[in-house]
């Protein structure tokens, strides 16, 4: 995964390295937007789980403060309900902070399934 500006239909948001933790598998997210006249209709939601999607194949840890941005619809409350979805957990109460913990597919010998492990 590489940081930058990420976009899909009307959604967009950024990825960036997290201060002290320089390559390592960790990015922050921030500005998670999406064009007001195309607000509930997914595309964020689809947005954050390709980004989680992407976090996962390469393991990444995904960190974040859920604070309102650019006149969004949603309260920093709602916010962390709705980074929750996605497998974000609050480890931080001030400034609140969220991470998400990278999910990967493990192989049972014995009885020949696939589960993922790890995030949540």
């Amino acid at each position: 995964m590489e940081a930058g500006l990420v976009a899909m239909g009307h959604a967009s948001l950024k990825l960036s390295p997290l201060h002290g933790m320089e390559g390592k598998n960790v990015l922050n997210v921030s500005s998670v937007k999406t064009a007001p006249e195309h607000r509930h209709t997914g595309e964020a939601t689809r947005l954050l789980n390709e980004i989680c999607r992407r976090a996962d194949m390469s393991q990444f840890l995904l960190v974040l403060t859920p604070a309102k941005f650019d006149n969004g619809p949603l309260d920093d409350k709602e916010l962390e309900r709705w980074y929750a979805k996605f497998g974000f957990e609050r480890i931080q109460d001030k400034p609140v902070l969220m991470c998400r913990e990278p999910k990967r597919k493990v192989w049972n010998i014995e009885t020949d399934e696939v589960a993922e492990v790890g995030g949540h």
